[in-house]
């Protein structure tokens, strides 16, 4: 089969952990693989791997994409998108095309249709959560009741395979609704093994040499972003002087919010040296002996952020328990594995109690909860699962 996987976000765990899954997945069952994606991706560290594989890789012409600061303007990108992806490629040379994140133009297709007239495709969405409810006077209640209209659309088009929500609420809400067959479950994972391409050189950071004694350290981990509620884990600590033993190593590229977040509390006298700060893409030899080192690991979302988490699963990997906020998919699976601890993410006071339990009164985790984790969310998992549904038909 010839298969066109579509990515364009230009990096991060999409790449890193879907993207090289499936192309692995499908390379080794001899099918021929095209990918289209942002031309920002060409340099991208995440993209690394695939650029070695054996694929066929068109690349986006610039175009402009305005901020995502609120609805109107993430309707008006998805149609800059779409028309730029409609004049890109001849589609009707493959047998299936597959959106790795389908969020990012799956309103604009409600609204316009495929771009790539008859040809089957599928498309996965990290996060749908339109099964939550909100009160009439509340703007999000119109925002959700717009977004089901669309997704009610996209689902009525005849040469739409499936979609893939790794989100078990969101399965059971459209279990008893029309064409809820092409709804499927995708198995999540926070680890991609890249083998003997994983020999990135890596320096250790000097402060972390010689790891201190007696010190506690929280990974940040990945792209810090707003929706990682690291503004509410630096306001705790700043609050509190007993929080001596703490240290946090926040690891992965800063958004402009979160760099100007981390800079100020950098300047706060019980932070200053306390902070460890890497703003960069980390290889994945630096990324082990930092989770190796690390005794927690934040993945406190901010509540406007309902989807899933890949440094959750990839700290049950390095066996590390989570810190999570107490709300959302990532609070589901915490509830359900118990390999960590959940907070109020917006309530510092709590964030505070907790950091010093876990700091003079530490709990032990089960390794059999992470093990347990490990074998349901794996690379191999998601592949597989993936793969299935998208070869079924062709």
């Amino acid at each position: 089969m010839k298969i066109l996987l579509i990515e364009t976000e230009p990096g991060g765990h999409h790449v890193s952990l879907y993207l090289n899954s499936l192309v692995d997945k499908l390379l080794s069952k001899k099918h021929e693989i095209t990918i289209l994606t942002n031309k920002q991706t060409k340099n991208s560290k995440s993209f690394s791997y695939i650029k070695k594989k054996k694929v066929k890789i068109f690349f986006l012409d610039n175009y402009k994409i305005f901020s995502r600061s609120n609805y109107f303007t993430i309707l008006v990108n998805q149609f800059i998108l779409f028309y730029e992806i409609k004049k890109k490629v001849n589609y009707n040379k493959f047998d299936h095309i597959y959106f790795n994140t389908f969020s990012v133009i799956d309103k604009a297709i409600a609204i316009l249709g495929p771009p790539f007239n008859k040809t089957k495709f599928s498309g996965l969405i990290p996060s749908a959560n339109l099964y939550k409810k909100f009160s009439l006077n509340n703007l999000r209640y119109y925002k959700n009741l717009i977004n089901k209209f669309l997704f009610n659309r996209v689902l009525k088009i005849k040469n739409l395979e499936n979609i893939f929500i790794p989100d078990n609420k969101f399965i059971n809400y459209v279990k008893n609704k029309n064409f809820s067959k092409k709804v499927k479950f995708s198995y999540d994972f926070g680890y991609f093994n890249e083998g003997r391409q994983s020999n990135y050189s890596y320096k250790i950071p000097s402060i972390l040499k010689k790891k201190p004694k007696n010190k506690i350290f929280i990974l940040v981990y990945g792209s810090i972003r707003y929706e990682k509620g690291i503004q509410y884990l630096l306001k705790a600590i700043s609050l509190s002087n007993k929080l001596k033993k703490i240290s946090l190593i926040i690891a992965g590229k800063q958004d402009q919010f979160s760099k100007k977040c981390i800079n100020y509390y950098k300047k706060n006298n019980l932070l200053k040296n306390k902070l460890i700060i890497l703003d960069y893409f980390i290889p994945k030899k630096l990324e082990t002996f930092l989770f190796k080192i690390s005794h927690y690991v934040w993945t406190g979302y901010t509540k406007n952020y309902s989807g899933s988490s890949a440094v959750y699963f990839l700290s049950s990997v390095y066996f590390k328990p989570v810190i999570s906020s107490n709300h959302g998919l990532i609070n589901f699976y915490n509830k359900k594995y118990k390999n960590g601890f959940s907070v109020e993410i917006d309530n510092v006071i709590k964030i505070k109690n907790l950091l010093n339990n876990l700091a003079y009164k530490p709990k032990k985790i089960n390794k059999k909860k992470f093990l347990l984790i490990n074998k349901i969310h794996n690379q191999e998992k998601f592949s597989d699962n993936i793969c299935k549904f998208l070869l079924l038909r062709n």
